[in-house]
């Protein structure tokens, strides 16, 4: 999971698109075990709710994606 978020940070250089991207992927990694029956739907839902609160903590920061105004990251922070 912290590689998943270093990499998209590296790439992206704004930590609120890692993380929305790191939440998100969790919800389809819970959904996939979910199906081959390694997880409970339970966890899927969990992980549904925990991305909601992720998006909805960081509203601020999509509208300012939408609008390409979000700061980024200095690359020479990122080394």
């Amino acid at each position: 999971s912290i590689a998943i978020w270093f990499t998209l940070l590296k790439t992206t250089r704004t930590s609120s698109v890692a993380s929305l991207a790191l939440g998100g992927s969790f919800v389809l990694l819970s959904l996939m075990q979910y199906f081959y029956g390694e997880a409970s739907f339970d966890l899927f839902l969990f992980s549904f709710l925990i991305f909601l609160f992720l998006c909805f903590t960081h509203r601020s920061n999509l509208k300012r994606l939408i609008a390409k105004h979000e700061n980024v990251l200095d690359s020479g922070k990122l080394s």
